[in-house]
């Protein structure tokens, strides 16, 4: 009940217009060619499948980190201070490298249903 109200409620905020900026801002950039940014925003704007895939990549991003920060709770608990902190570095470095290979294969796959569609 929880996951879903929690679920409808970011959904909402991730349409917003101000989300929209926020993320516009962060993956074309401020400082780069107006031209990207107008082609972003008309993206945001007319095609669903384009924000959907940055509320996929959101929630897996978001699961990945939320995960990593459950297994560290035993980890802490359970080991001493110097084996914590250096399992803790392996997991966060563990996690991000998966993370990071998994959206380059999604983007590639949005990419490729891009070019069949087109």
């Amino acid at each position: 009940m929880a996951a879903s109200i929690c679920l409808m409620v970011w959904s909402r905020a991730v349409t917003s217009s101000s989300l929209a900026s926020a993320i516009r801002s962060a993956s074309v950039g401020r400082h780069l060619d107006p031209a990207r940014a107008a082609e972003f925003e008309r993206k945001w704007t007319n095609l669903p499948q384009f924000r959907r895939s940055f509320r996929i990549m959101s929630a897996v991003w978001g699961g990945g980190l939320l995960l990593d920060a459950i297994v560290r709770v035993p980890l802490v608990l359970a080991l001493s201070t110097s084996a914590a902190v250096t399992a803790s570095t392996v997991l966060f470095i563990a996690v991000m490298v998966l993370l990071a290979l998994w959206n380059v294969r999604f983007v590639k796959s949005i990419q490729a249903r891009a070019a069949v569609q087109a």
